[in-house]
């Protein structure tokens, strides 16, 4: 459920009507705000906004409700199907699932399949996407004492932690103390004192906000992140745990007042040394795989800690070089002031080579789980050495020396161990933007808004001027206007088209290699580690530093700038340099503005209500299904221009009573069947593919131009059009016809087409075949045909496809040929044309029609004066000085 549905959807509590219990005052509401946040605090985020429709008083308690725990486990409607035995769940049927084996065809997305999978499979990730993303800026987490922020790592898609990285970010650059105080990065501090975090990207900027803004957060947890964080610092941490988290390089933890420090499992795969200094520490648990943490743990004295657990697992069989494997005596140093000690996994090489001596004068419980005691009790003696007043010593699961084969029972100890042992009698008696709002421009000689030497004569121009002048601008460019003068400052904020381009985020081109073949070697077992090593996370931090720029960004100025109220939108992902989750990503940001976009900009009440006036719109690289169209359909009512560029769309009908231009290129649909539209004047279909080889009907009466230029394999369903009297040009381009092995309907329906577009006065055909007339003679007549290019066209059919098309303009002026295949030459006398007898007769014929006309051959291979004797060979009378030849390389 959504959050606009929170707020307008009443709760079914039994027996609760208007907040009071049925028979009975509603006590619980008479109690004051303080113990009611308290009791909305141990709910989850969801509960916590339902609870705004039991009453007038709740409405808005949930909005300043001091801490917020956000958590995907609540949207849990439909879990992820993994049968893939129907096509009905988003899966391809055996037919469906070859449609881009054509060497010729032009799509190269290898992540369709990952679209399709994401229409049907995570449809609670994206109302789990729209409630937090809504919430984050309703509630002004900056004013919270908790926020949780839990995304189920096993149920979000891939990118799930990286779009939740994205809200962090946000939220640490643009919530503020004063909830009034908008202005791009927050100043002050926070009151923020627990933040946990799962499933999240992170990297150092992010302790960098919380080290600025978060003054007095205590408790930092994070649990299954992936973090390329360099050094974690706070003056103000008590509690830090770290869970499951893979760290690219992570080298120190520097905190003065830390007095809790877990660092449970996880992986540090840049082999550096972790330094913790941390002198405070009361409890410390590190529990970590030897090989993981390759580079090894510094720990300096902590004469303040109590009780510490340190787990080392997989010593026995590592075979590569690991520093914490060998450091185990070091680490044991560092605790020696504990008093309760637990040690797992702990190996024979504890105490190295030479004897040392160690004494825990604190140690009182001693827990040895799991530990490799084989060595004749030397690890084991050496603690009860070292531990004076030791009273409990627990052995778990040890591995013990091996017993002699003589009589079972008997283990074997060397003299030199039993004397050693000997000695000891005595002692068992006791035993957690820089951005263009805040950016100030580096225009040369612009101070204040004025030019150097001379008055600010742009500023004196009307606002609407202005505006048409920003609107040639590209987005980042339009807010980059707001530093140039204090009139310019809000200026940005009303202008009426607004393009949100990626491009113009190209501070840092992505890297091509990022990983050594070492640091890519990770042959592991275990099941704890299944997401240490996730190298798309590394690849998203070091390679995508301008996406999340570009995010920030996008999501911030379209919160901003009211987009109900533009005339224009545009916004531009690019497909090359964006990451592979970059169009679903979009997809969020477009849907929410869908929804809680208003005309009104005072009005947030949930689903916009009205129609927005927006005219124009155009996306790129963005996915799409059904719920699409049907908010356009709903809000967009003065919509006239819908470009779709390179989209994935799960749409099976475009309909629309206001539409004038629909111009879909390279898009991927997955079973489109219908385009229908009254007002339609210009379609243009160029590439793409419909899988699900469904026929594509186009009812557009209106239609002027007409553009169709697609693979016949990828659109095996057809196309059928209906008759277009109005249309003036036309275009259409089919690919793949020669070399096609798979049937296509489109490929046998060439003439159905032409004959829809007969009163086109401009035709382009491309890469029409032979089989365009089809067995049966057939006539067709293109009265209105003045202008006829045939482009890559098959004419070695003895020209009987351009006799078809002479036969039937009457009023036929200019013939272009470009590159089209003619009749081959004779063997005996090179460039003289093989023509039979009948196809010779039956050219005589045209010989009235071709009067005036005026011919263009535009070729590259072959000898020019030869093809103008084979066309002059359609016609007695066709001057030669009314045809021209161009040859190109």
């Amino acid at each position: 459920m959504e959050l606009g549905d929170a707020f307008r959807k009443p709760a079914r509590a039994s027996g609760v009507v208007g907040g009071s219990s049925a028979g009975g005052p509603d006590r619980l509401s008479s109690l004051p705000d303080c113990l009611l946040h308290t009791i909305m605090s141990s709910l989850k985020a969801r509960q916590a906004v339902q609870t705004c429709v039991l009453s007038t008083r709740w409405r808005h308690l949930w909005r300043s409700v001091p801490c917020l725990d956000i958590d995907f486990d609540e949207f849990n409607k439909a879990p992820p199907s993994d049968d893939s035995s129907s096509s009905d769940d988003g899966t391809f049927d055996s037919d469906s699932d070859r449609w881009n084996d054509d060497p010729d065809a032009d799509d190269d997305d290898d992540n369709i399949h990952n679209d399709w999978e994401h229409f049907t499979k995570y449809k609670d990730w994206e109302d789990f996407e729209d409630f937090a993303v809504t919430l984050i800026r309703r509630c002004n987490i900056a004013q919270l004492d908790s926020f949780q922020l839990h995304t189920d790592g096993s149920r979000a898609p891939e990118f799930g932690n990286r779009v939740a990285a994205g809200w962090l970010r946000r939220a640490m650059k643009y919530c503020t103390p004063d909830h009034a105080n908008q202005q791009g990065l927050s100043s002050g501090s926070w009151r923020l004192k627990r933040l946990h975090l799962c499933h999240v990207l992170l990297d150092d900027h992010f302790v960098k906000c919380v080290s600025s803004v978060c003054r007095s957060l205590e408790d930092l947890e994070l649990y299954n992140c992936s973090c390329e964080i360099q050094s974690i610092t706070s003056q103000s941490l008590k509690t830090l745990v770290l869970k499951r988290c893979g760290w690219r390089n992570l080298s120190e933890i520097i905190s003065p007042t830390l007095k809790t420090l877990v660092i449970d499992g996880g992986s540090n795969i840049g082999a550096c040394v972790l330094v913790i200094l941390a002198p405070s520490v009361v409890y410390l648990h590190l529990a970590m795989r030897v090989d993981y943490f390759s580079g090894g743990v510094s720990l300096n004295e902590v004469p303040s800690v109590a009780k510490a657990l340190i787990h080392l697992w997989y010593h026995k069989y590592v075979y590569a070089r690991s520093k914490l494997a060998g450091d185990q005596f070091k680490l044991l140093c560092s605790i020696s002031n504990s008093t309760n000690l637990e040690l797992l996994g702990v190996g024979t090489t504890v105490l190295g080579k030479e004897p040392k001596f160690q004494e825990f004068k604190n140690l009182r419980s001693l827990l040895l789980d799991r530990c490799d005691l084989s060595d004749d009790f030397k690890t084991l003696v050496f603690f009860l050495r070292s531990s004076p007043i030791l009273e409990k010593l627990t052995l778990r699961c040890c591995e013990f020396p091996k017993y002699s084969n003589k009589k079972k029972g008997t283990p074997i100890l060397n003299k030199t161990s039993s004397s050693e042992l000997r000695g000891l009698d005595l002692l068992w008696h006791a035993m957690e933007p820089e951005d263009a709002f805040r950016k100030r421009a580096r225009a040369s000689g612009v101070v204040g808004g004025t030019s150097a030497g001379g008055p600010d004569r742009l500023s004196s121009l009307p606002d609407c001027l202005l505006h048409t002048i920003m609107s040639s601008l590209k987005a980042r460019q339009v807010v980059q206007t707001s530093v140039l003068s204090t009139r310019w400052r809000h200026l940005w904020r009303s202008v009426p088209c607004l393009d949100i381009d990626f491009d113009e985020f190209s501070n840092t081109a992505p890297a091509s290699d990022v990983f050594d073949s070492n640091e890519s070697d990770d042959d592991t077992s275990d099941s704890d580690s299944d997401n240490w090593h996730n190298h798309k996370d590394w690849e998203h931090v070091t390679k995508y530093k301008d996406w999340e720029d570009f995010e920030d960004f996008a999501v911030t100025l379209m919160r901003s700038c009211n987009i109900a109220q533009l005339d224009s939108f545009r916004l531009h992902v690019v497909q090359s340099r964006a990451p592979e989750f970059g169009n679903r990503v979009a997809a969020g940001w477009l849907r929410r503005a869908m929804k809680y976009c208003t005309p009104d900009r005072a009005s947030y009440q949930g689903l916009s209500s009205g129609s927005w006036r927006l005219k124009r719109l155009h996306l790129c690289h963005v996915l799409l299904d059904n719920n699409f169209l049907k908010h356009v359909s709903s809000v967009c009512c003065s919509l006239e221009d819908l470009e779709l560029d390179d989209c994935s769309c799960q749409i099976q009908s475009i309909t629309s009573h206001s539409l004038k231009t629909l111009v879909l290129k390279k898009c991927r649909w997955r079973n489109l069947s219908e385009i229908i539209s009254p007002t339609l004047k210009t379609l243009v279909i160029d590439g793409g593919s419909n899988t699900d080889a469904c026929v594509l009907v186009i009812l557009a009466p209106a239609l002027a131009y007409l553009h169709l230029a697609m693979h016949i394999t990828l659109f095996r369903g057809g196309v059928s059009l209906n008759e277009v009297p109005s249309i003036a040009k036309a275009l259409i381009h089919l690919r793949g016809h020669r070399h096609c092995s798979v049937r296509s309907k489109i490929g046998g329906d060439q003439f159905k087409l032409l004959c829809c577009i007969s009163n086109s006065t401009n035709l382009e055909l491309s890469g029409v075949g032979t089989t365009v007339l089809g067995k049966g003679s057939r006539f067709q007549e293109f009265k209105n045909l003045r202008n006829l290019l045939l482009c890559n066209c098959d004419l070695s059919d003895d020209f009987k496809t351009l006799v078809f098309f002479l036969r039937s303009s009457p009023i036929l002026e200019k013939l272009t040929l470009r590159h089209c295949v003619f009749p081959e030459y004779s063997n005996k006398k090179k460039g003289t044309p093989i023509l039979n007898k009948t196809s010779s007769s039956e050219l005589h014929g045209l010989d009235l029609l071709c009067e005036n006309l005026k011919v263009e051959i535009i070729y590259g291979n072959g000898y020019g004066p030869h093809l103008i004797r084979l066309l002059r060979r359609v016609s007695v009378n066709l001057s030669k000085n009314n045809i021209k030849l161009t040859k190109v390389n």
